[in-house]
């Protein structure tokens, strides 16, 4: 009996170690990813607050598990789509020009641009300052754009998230986001 549970033990630490180095060897994976398409590094002790537990304005579940999704890029974009079914196009549905990377989806396509410089120029006249705003802070809600003692970050991520919810409402569909679908 004692050697059963020793036993036991032993496999299910070896099953821990194993699935605690795959989510950081993924962690690392997609970390690189993000800092690929932002064109900057992102801190160590940043990038695991993002993947860590839910915390500070978007203490909901429903907002956390989005952001999770968001940050870790569980969502099926349609080059994701394309390697599933290549009778679908890998084309972003939007502007059917360039490959549907989650990036390119939810930032660099031209269509998902202009609404988000208009939600840009929005922010800079509700918080009546000139802010500068990536697509660190817009898709990862990273703080290191903003200015020193910028007092309202966490009504800023409450913003962005919620246009980020839009964008992801409006994920597949050939639509382009409007300002009208965030108010």
């Amino acid at each position: 009996m004692l050697a059963e549970n020793t036993q036991l033990r032993l496999i299910t630490k070896r099953l821990y170690k194993t699935l605690c180095s795959l989510k950081s060897n993924n962690s690392d994976k997609v970390k690189g990813r993000w800092e690929s398409d932002l064109g900057s590094t992102i801190d160590p002790e940043v990038w695991n607050a993002l993947c860590g537990q839910r915390s500070g304005p978007l203490a909901s579940y429903s907002a956390w598990e989005r952001q999770f999704k968001s940050v870790h890029r569980l969502y099926i974009t349609p080059e994701v789509r394309h390697k599933f079914n290549p009778d679908l196009t890998e084309h972003c549905t939007k502007c059917q020009s360039a490959v549907g990377t989650f990036f390119h989806c939810l930032w660099s396509c031209p269509h998902v641009q202009q609404c988000w410089f208009i939600i840009i120029q929005q922010l800079n006249i509700i918080f009546k300052r000139s802010l500068y705003i990536g697509a660190g802070t817009c898709l990862l809600g990273l703080n290191n754009e903003q200015p020193a003692g910028f007092k309202k970050r966490d009504l800023l991520h409450i913003l962005l998230h919620c246009a980020r919810k839009c964008f992801l409402v409006m994920w597949i569909t050939d639509k382009a986001p409007t300002i009208h679908c965030i108010q």
